[in-house]
């Protein structure tokens, strides 16, 4: 056991960085070498709002006195199955993940945002079951909490006869009704033990453990490591889409406020017709009419340059949208210049000798997809192997096809 003036430089070396933790939302308290395992857990996301109050022999700082409360953390062997209450918790908790069950997850959680519920959503679109649970605990400073490191097999809807071991950690604790709750909103204190207590040689070794089954996964089936490595992309492109569409329908149920409907008397009272390039100033429904209440045609990304043929009264834009007149929210455009662009996409591309449009083609293995015809293109998904896909336009080696409602290049060489 290290020896008081150790233990309090190791303690406060955490709470100074406890800040910095609870701002990066994307970073859960585990050790750096399991960060892998992350791909396939739920993420826990911190804020710096306080709830509830922490008992203060837990609120730590430079001169805390750790001989009590911190010492006993440290020295809290880590426990296997011990606490049913516990193991039940995260048995229904871990079912609702799974299920895209969010009313379950709200009532269990004391806190979760918008971003954590749209990303349990996202997975589980993925992820069919979590089994094989098993609830590692290590009580925490407060009577009836603890701090939970629950390990599972996370099976996924495309690899049904494989899992992929995953360990996430958890701050559970009693609150003022007697029921256990999973705390979605740590404190500082809070987050000062927990890195104590994961950074204890038991909890560690457990992680290091997990991170090989993880690897040895991979290394048995290929086309499982390339939909892992690109899962990620996948769930940040999803829990993008999701957050874009929930402002703008956030945005569409608010009323105007005063400077919005002055400058909505500014627009302008006729149609025009233009020929100009535009681009999105952010994700944005297209639809079929100039209406909130005509089919949607898909997504345009942020960034995605076309043309314009037209701005109406109504704050709508015709333009076109891979190959088709479609409409969007004028708002939601800016002009990059006025000179027409080159073809139908709007891409700034110009038509070659070696291009074709084939229709639509299989998948012959699982293959990235990407934002550019280009192999440094950032990856936005995963083209399944059997699948059809819709090919938009095939130029020197990619394709560019239809993929989730969004427009993304794959080599040619990998479809038939």
């Amino acid at each position: 056991m290290e020896n008081k003036e150790e233990l309090k430089k190791k303690l406060k070396e955490y709470v100074d960085k406890a800040k910095e933790i609870l701002q990066d939302k994307g970073k859960i308290i585990i050790p750096v070498v399991i960060g892998v395992v992350v791909v396939v857990t739920a993420v826990a996301v911190m804020t710096g709002r306080t709830k509830k109050k922490v008992d203060e022999t837990v609120a730590v700082n430079a001169d805390t006195d750790i001989d009590a409360a911190t010492e006993n953390v440290l020295q809290e062997p880590l426990e296997k199955d011990a606490h049913q209450d516990v193991m039940d918790l995260m048995s229904t908790f871990y079912k609702a993940l799974a299920d895209g069950d969010m009313d379950t997850i709200k009532s269990l959680k004391d806190y979760t945002d918008d971003t954590e519920l749209i990303t349990y959503q996202a997975k589980s679109e993925y992820i069919e079951s979590y089994d094989n649970l098993v609830c590692y605990t290590k009580k925490a400073v407060d009577e009836g909490s603890y701090f939970v490191y629950e390990y599972y097999d996370a099976r996924f809807y495309d690899f049904q006869d494989t899992t992929i071991p995953g360990l996430m950690t958890w701050y559970v604790y009693t609150n003022e009704e007697g029921k256990l709750v999973i705390d979605g909103n740590m404190d500082e204190a809070v987050t000062a033990a927990l890195k104590l207590a994961t950074n204890t040689d038991d909890v560690v070794d457990l992680f290091n453990k997990v991170d090989v089954e993880y690897n040895e996964a991979l290394e048995q089936n290929e086309d499982l490591k390339v939909f892992m490595d690109n899962l990620r992309e996948q769930i940040k492109v999803s829990v993008g889409v999701a957050l874009a569409s929930l402002e703008e329908e956030q945005q569409e149920e608010q009323p105007a406020t005063e400077a919005e409907t002055e400058e909505n008397q500014e627009e302008p009272t006729e149609n025009t017709v233009v020929n100009e390039q535009v681009k999105t100033t952010d994700v944005v429904n297209v639809r079929k009419s100039d209406s909130e209440e005509a089919d949607k045609l898909g997504k345009a990304d942020k960034g995605l340059v076309m043309t314009r043929l037209e701005t109406k009264a109504n704050g709508w834009s015709k333009v076109i949208f891979e190959g088709n007149e479609a409409y969007i929210k004028s708002a939601y455009l800016e002009v990059v210049s006025s000179e027409p662009v080159e073809n139908a996409e709007g891409t700034q591309e110009t038509a070659s000798a070696d291009t074709t449009t084939p229709g639509s083609k299989v998948a012959k293995t699982n293959v990235n997809v990407r934002n550019a015809p280009k192999e440094n293109g950032d990856a936005i998904g995963l083209a399944q192997a059997g699948q059809t896909y819709k090919v938009l336009e095939e130029k020197d080696g990619w394709l560019k096809i239809e993929y989730k409602g969004q427009v993304g290049y794959s080599k040619a060489e990998f479809f038939e």
